[in-house]
């Protein structure tokens, strides 16, 4: 928003907040059970009907403003969205020049000294493609992906017993099929 000279207006208001939630939870509650009433079941059919229950929604509950004043304004041509809307973050280089994002650990790869860039911050950036992009003071750095961080599985707590007793199953099966190869009888 900074980037586009935008500011942001929150609902400071315990009243705002409330007009934003109740149709919040208005449109979770209607719009699921419209969706059974119609024996919607499928993607593609939700999306067929959406159109149609946000226009009948708009009708029966939309509020005409007191001014009608278009206050948007028009982009600058200096403003480019595909540079300006996407994930934008903050690393520290280490010694080796190496820095984390995404699970994934990173390498920038440089014909300057090494010493020159260690502990620079940098700018990491993510496109809709997902396309990473490394600056730093508006340049950008090559890199190279030296390493994959394992994603951590996160259980719910009521259900961590169970997901424990279904990985003692799955080692268990494993080290009753490498019994299984070590018996050569078994094996024919």
């Amino acid at each position: 928003m900074e980037e586009l000279d935008i500011k942001l207006i929150f609902a400071n208001t315990p009243q705002a907040k409330g007009r934003v939630e109740k149709v919040n939870l208005t449109l979770q509650d209607r719009l699921v059970k419209e969706m059974r009433l119609r024996d919607i079941g499928s993607m593609e059919e939700a999306n067929r009907f959406l159109p149609i229950f946000i226009q009948a929604f708009n009708h029966k509950f939309a509020v005409i403003p007191k001014d009608n004043t278009n206050t948007h304004r028009s982009l600058k041509a200096d403003e480019k969205l595909d540079e300006i809307l996407m994930i934008k973050e903050t690393r520290i280089l280490s010694k080796n020049l190496s820095f984390q994002f995404e699970r994934l650990t990173y390498q920038i790869k440089s014909k300057r000294p090494s010493y020159a860039l260690r502990h620079v911050k940098i700018t990491v950036t993510q496109d809709e493609n997902h396309r990473v992009t490394v600056y730093h003071h508006n340049r950008k750095l090559d890199y190279q992906i030296i390493n994959i961080q394992p994603r951590a599985e996160i259980t719910n707590s009521k259900l961590l017993n169970v997901t424990v007793d279904e990985i003692k199953q799955q080692e268990q099966l494993i080290l009753t099929q490498q019994d299984l190869d070590y018996l050569p009888h078994l094996n024919r």
